[in-house]
């Protein structure tokens, strides 16, 4: 597989796992990032009605290149000295309201050619995301099952029985 990270160990470990857990902002940075979200109308801890998830993804074409945009200019600033040869192709505001329920074992759907380049989420909680809310987990190893393209919301009967 391609190598992704400048750092030898985030290498080592994502080619082991198909993971890293890292800070790479500090609280100025993730308070300049909230902002940013807060400006494109994504408020953080705002209960918005009955309104259990927001995706960006369901926007117009129109306001997802706004969004992709602003994120992108935030994210160049701090990464390029984390990963090497980068594009962004993808930028998604998911906010999850408490007690809304949880998000099922899924993988995410190919979006480049993986035969050529690799893709990577980067994670970032934008408020506390305690331990015992199972904030965020990833099966170590699953980045090596290939099941060739993935479409949208395929991924579920692949890592569970039924």
């Amino acid at each position: 597989m391609r190598r992704i990270f400048h750092r030898n160990d985030w290498q080592e470990e994502f080619d082991k796992n198909g993971f890293i857990k890292q800070k790479i902002f500090d609280q100025d940075q993730l308070s300049e990032l909230i902002e940013i979200s807060k400006n494109l109308g994504y408020g953080i801890n705002d209960n918005e009605g009955n309104k259990k998830f927001i995706k960006t993804i369901f926007e117009s074409p129109k306001t997802r290149l706004k969004i992709f945009t602003a994120i992108c200019k935030f994210m160049n600033k701090y990464i390029e000295n984390i990963f090497i040869d980068y594009e962004f192709v993808l930028t998604v505001l998911f906010q999850k309201h408490p007690g809304s329920g949880q998000t099922r074992l899924h993988q995410h759907p190919t979006i480049v050619d993986e035969e050529k380049f690799r893709s990577v989420t980067i994670w970032i909680p934008l408020s506390e995301t305690p331990t015992y809310a199972s904030s965020l987990n990833v099966i170590p190893g699953s980045h090596r099952v290939d099941y060739g393209i993935r479409p949208t919301g395929s991924a579920t009967k692949k890592w569970t029985k039924g």
